[in-house]
């Protein structure tokens, strides 16, 4: 698809299923196979619910933005403001948690576009720092922020049930 008339804007409670299945969908394309089904089921179940997401709208250290266009949903970026990874020390920190593009838009500019609009706010908000996990293995996905400008600054651990897998730090200074 072609990224003509994309944009990027804060979402709202009533975008929360538009969310929900962009980041349902976005997970289970990239990571369905790395764990068992039940287990990547439940993730998927608790962490992109819009229920959840409309949960986690209301906390004042989150915002979800919303990648569109012509009233289809393309990909999600959900910040936490003032977040910061345990013993990692940086400068006005806001943390991308998570930044999913549904697998049509794929390589079609809402990565791209949603991490711009990312920079934007956390400029605007006057945080220094932007910075992420992503799974080491996900080399497309380093590959992705690596282009952007961000670089691996550490090591953190992601759990997905039992299992530990290995993230990179990625910061950018802003």
């Amino acid at each position: 698809m072609s990224d003509a008339g994309l944009g990027v804007r804060k979402a709202t409670a009533a975008d929360a299923d538009a969310l929900a299945a962009i980041g349902g969908e976005s997970f289970l394309a990239a990571y369905g196979g790395i764990a068992d089904s039940a287990t990547i089921s439940e993730h998927v179940a608790e962490a992109f619910s819009p229920r959840t997401i409309r949960r986690e709208m209301r906390r004042e250290d989150c915002e979800y933005l919303l990648a569109a266009t012509g009233g289809v949903a393309a990909g999600l970026a959900k910040l936490r403001w003032d977040s910061l990874p345990d013993d990692k020390p940086m400068p006005d920190p806001v943390e991308v948690q998570q930044l999913y593009v549904h697998s049509d838009w794929q390589r079609a500019g809402a990565g791209r576009a949603l991490l711009d609009a990312v920079v934007l706010r956390a400029r605007q908000r006057g945080y220094k720092t932007l910075w992420l996990q992503v799974w080491s293995q996900a080399d497309w996905a380093v590959a992705f922020y690596e282009a952007y400008g961000m670089r691996r600054s550490g090591e953190l651990s992601f759990y997905l049930g039992a299992r530990r897998y290995d993230d990179w730090l990625m910061s950018l200074s802003l």
